[in-house]
């Protein structure tokens, strides 16, 4: 039997260079290298989907951005109610949001988003949205969408979210994103047309104080009106005026005395409506473009007497003749639909309390309200001189 026999082998330098070679790949492939600031790691053995999968979320996925190359925005959607996860793809474990906010920018950040909610919101909602609610976020390409959900209920069919530009936000922000060069942040003005809307009228102004508390809860709720106000009053009361001109409302015609059309010949209502026309003007800077006749009542002669565009109403809510806030409220509300003029005065008491009430729970019905024009633009209607509408149904 032959004894084995050790073999010396010649190693050359080729040799050394090709195993070094596979043990640097080797060390690549397994352990992080530090390279300055940035860290170069091996490739997950899971794709995003798989960790993503894992996590066994409840809900219909409905958005999912991956950025940085290492981290997954997700949002999942439940009986109309979104659910926001960040996930670290790397480590594949979900971290917090305000992980990604500066610490010394916090304050700034919460600050822009208050700023920006109030632009959307009114004041009392964006202070339940703040303190009263929980929130869910969601990183996308662009911008960052915040979904709220009140705690404590609010009975409202509303659905409430923010959508925020990076360009507002990035500075406050720890990681790189993508800048739009042209956008423009949410307004409660931006009303939808597909939703129930409305058009509140009030006749016999400017009633001072009394207008004023209208215009500004209308304001609050970003809503508008159309006031139809009386030639003779216009410099009586200039200033109130002047605050319906520079709102979100608009002001129309009601005759010079709160005179008959039918009663008056076509020189008479020509005359006084320029003479109206030009108080307007040179307060304002505006002229009018609606009118509504005392009464309702009107004739071919007074559609044909002025340029103008005639509005009537297919709601009255009689709040001259019954002044009681509770039946003014519960007439609206059991009686309202989509694409209605609704008529009231704002020359009462009453009327203003009942109006204040009904634009807080019309806006927690999702009922948009706003003037004339903006109801007849929403409509798609055309509204034209010489005639006269009723709703816009």
């Amino acid at each position: 039997m032959k004894k084995f026999k050790l073999r010396k082998v010649k190693i050359t330098p080729k040799d050394i260079q090709i195993t070094i070679f596979i043990l640097v790949m080797l060390l690549i492939l397994i352990i992080p290298l530090k390279l300055g600031d940035n860290i170069v790691v091996s490739m997950p053995s899971k794709t995003p989907s798989e960790i993503i999968k894992s996590f066994n979320y409840e809900g219909e996925l409905t958005s999912l951005n991956i950025f940085q190359n290492e981290y997954a925005s997700i949002l999942y959607k439940t009986d109309e109610v979104y659910k926001g996860h960040l996930i670290n793809l790397k480590a594949e474990k979900e971290v917090l949001y305000n992980d990604f906010i500066k610490e010394e920018e916090i304050n700034n950040f919460n600050n822009k988003i208050h700023e920006l909610l109030l632009l959307k919101y009114p004041k009392i909602i964006v202070n339940i949205l703040e303190n009263d609610a929980n929130k869910e976020y969601s990183f996308e390409d662009r911008e960052l969408v915040i979904y709220f959900y009140p705690i404590n209920n609010l009975e409202t069919t509303r659905k409430f979210n923010i959508r925020v530009n990076y360009q507002e936000i990035y500075q406050y922000l720890n990681f790189d994103v993508t800048l739009d060069e042209t956008y423009s942040n949410e307004s409660g003005y931006d009303y939808d047309s597909s939703k129930r809307t409305v058009s509140f009228t009030f006749d016999d102004g400017p009633n001072n104080t009394k207008t004023i508390a209208i215009l500004s809860a209308l304001e609050d709720y970003k809503m508008s009106a159309t006031f139809f106000m009386v030639g003779y009053k216009l410099e009586n009361d200039a200033q109130t005026v002047i605050s319906g001109a520079k709102s979100h409302s608009e002001i129309g015609y009601h005759s010079y005395k709160h005179s008959y059309f039918t009663k008056q010949s076509t020189d008479e209502i020509k005359r006084e409506f320029k003479n109206s026309d030009d108080i307007l003007y040179n307060l304002t800077g505006k002229h009018f473009i609606l009118t509504r006749p005392p009464y309702g009542a009107y004739n071919k002669n007074t559609l044909n007497a002025i340029d103008n565009i005639f509005i009537r109403w297919n709601l009255d809510t009689n709040d001259w003749r019954y002044k009681d806030v509770d039946y003014i409220e519960n007439y609206v509300l059991s009686n309202i639909t989509d694409g209605d003029i609704i008529l009231f005065h704002d020359s009462y008491a009453t009327s203003v309390d009942a109006v204040i009430d009904l634009i807080e729970k019309l806006y927690m019905m999702d009922i948009q309200v706003v003037s004339v024009s903006k109801l007849a633009e929403l409509k798609n209607i055309n509204l034209e001189n010489h005639e006269v509408y009723y709703s816009f149904k």
